[in-house]
């Protein structure tokens, strides 16, 4: 036992800090572990600002009741009406919400740094609930008996030990705001994380540059791009358009699939109807030497894809003047021609974006060069990525990349850097999702520089979102959840009713909660498995 002196209003007191052990308890589907560390330190801040606290805390029984009417209204909604829109908008808020774990870590959410930061943000929502909790109660006197972590089947969780029957001798409005202070809390907390994370380039400007290019923080082994770029690249552009963050990154590597897609259905459908145009990347060409070429060279249709030999790919003469389509002859084969990447990105571009943009002659090469451009096509998506990297790059550097076939590098004209670009043939989509980037890049390298930035903003992210779930999953009317206190704090209001009547009318109410929850979050689950 430990012992203070306090000053208050001229006057000292003593107060009294006890002190015991934790302790445990282990059952068959239940396990504890219980904590009176804190006990003393919640109440004696709690009673000490408990005028502002009450006030604060007031606040949070509005909110609260608020979120309880709009969860019930969902759940009822949800229950009753089949409209497609509304099924459509659940599906469409379930994947936003589990995108919000799923992208924590690029790849798969299971992994070791994922569940780290899915654990780490779980402590931080439940501590802010379970204080709230706390501090609603010492702000009335009430006293903590103990908190408890528990394990109850397979469901962790915490709790706030309190006199249930000190609880029941307050008045209502009080006991609400102690039902109500989790919640609120759990609103506070995801508030906080979404003004940090908000504010977070503006902290971090003095240590970090943000927005002007994303930097590779790994690349997995089992990506197409292992080799080609590494840890510390900043990826520059993607087709000669600029990107500034990882969210443009993914954006422009999958809105490669557009074409793709298009010129599928043509394929598919010249089998019937023998013609079909074809689409390019007006943005994409070179200037390759007449010499080169044949003659009338013609590529056929192989399982509705164009039959390239390996290491090569499909390519068409870009006109003179802007067009988006070539027509596909008859007789399941095309004109064109099949080139080697490594050796068409070695010529200079005859393709200027604005000139395309404002309709104009694309032509830029020589009377004795062509100008030819890729084909779109599923699993063949051609696309040119140039970065740097700050650091500089040194032969053996070089000699480490994987210069493939599809490769290419070229020193930048700032020796402090090296520069490289390559083109990529394949599945863009799935390259882009294999490729971990970051905002940030530091001005001054240190111990996990290239690290910090990205893991604060994650696990604020994931703090936002377990911080949300579980304010709102105790806002639900379920048993043993601080719904169920708070609905059975309001029914006390009713005073014309019988305290078993309200006992009953209580039951029903949960019992109904329960069963159209466990029906909406199924169907919110099996939407997003099946779907």
């Amino acid at each position: 036992m430990a012992i203070g002196r306090n000053r208050r209003n001229g006057r000292s007191h003593t107060v009294l800090f006890s002190y015991r052990r934790p302790s445990h308890s282990c059952s068959l589907c239940y396990c504890d572990y219980k904590i009176f560390t804190f006990n003393d330190v919640l109440f004696s801040f709690g009673h000490k600002h408990a005028r502002f606290l009450r006030l604060w805390f007031s606040i949070g029984v509005v909110f609260s009741f608020i979120t309880l009417m709009g969860v019930v209204t969902v759940l009822l909604c949800q229950s009753t009406l089949s409209m497609y829109s509304l099924n459509l908008l659940i599906k469409n808020v379930s994947a936003d919400w589990s995108f919000g774990f799923a992208s924590l870590v690029p790849g798969s959410s299971t992994s070791f740094a994922g569940a780290g930061y899915i654990l780490c943000a779980t402590f931080i929502s439940v501590a802010a609930h379970e204080i709230g909790h706390a501090l609603a109660a010492a702000s009335v006197g009430v006293r903590i008996e103990y908190i408890a972590l528990f394990l109850a089947v397979i469901f962790p969780g915490a709790l706030i030990a309190l006199d249930y029957d000190l609880l029941k001798s307050l008045p209502r409005c009080t006991t609400l705001r102690i039902y109500c202070a989790g919640i609120w809390h759990n609103a506070l907390c995801c508030a906080v994380s979404w003004l940090a994370l908000f504010f977070l380039p503006s902290v971090l400007y003095p240590l970090y540059l943000h927005g002007e290019h994303p930097m590779v923080l790994s690349v997995f082994p089992s990506s197409p791009l292992f080799g080609y770029l590494t840890h510390g690249d900043v990826i520059l552009s993607v087709d000669g358009i600029s990107i500034h963050d990882p969210q443009e990154w993914m954006e422009k590597m999958a809105g490669m699939d557009f074409l793709t897609l298009q010129n599928l259905r043509v394929l598919e459908s010249s089998r019937n109807s023998r013609e079909g145009s074809l689409a390019i990347d007006q943005g994409k060409g070179y200037c390759i030497p007449s010499l080169w070429l044949g003659e009338n060279k013609k590529i056929p249709l192989v399982a509705d894809q164009l039959a390239c030999p390996e290491e090569t790919a499909p390519f068409l003469e870009i006109p003179c003047f802007s067009s988006s389509s070539f027509n596909l002859s008859s007789n399941d084969t095309m004109i064109g021609e099949c080139l080697i990447a490594k050796d068409v990105v070695k010529f200079k571009s005859c393709v200027h974006k604005e000139n395309v943009e404002n309709h104009k002659s694309i032509c830029s090469c020589s009377q004795d060069e062509v100008c030819m451009s890729p084909i779109q096509m599923p699993g063949s998506m051609w696309v040119e990525i140039t970065y740097s990297n700050p650091l500089g790059c040194s032969s053996r550097e070089l000699a480490g990349r994987n210069m493939s076939l599809d490769s290419s590098w070229y020193s930048g004209s700032d020796s402090s850097s090296c520069m490289g670009h390559f083109v990529f043939i394949g599945d863009t989509g799935g390259a882009a999702r294999s490729v971990q980037l970051t905002s940030y890049q530091p001005r001054w390298r240190f111990l996990f520089s290239c690290y910090l930035p990205d893991a604060l903003e994650k696990l604020l992210l994931s703090t936002f979102y377990v911080s949300a779930t579980l304010g709102l999953l105790n806002s639900m009317p379920l048993f043993f959840l601080d719904g169920a206190c708070m609905l059975e704090a309001s029914l006390s209001y009713l005073t014309w009713l019988s305290r078993r009547r309200r006992r009953q009318l209580l039951r029903l109410f949960l019992s109904c909660g329960t069963l159209l929850s466990i029906v909406t979050l199924s169907r919110i689950f099996f939407s997003r498995v099946v779907g």
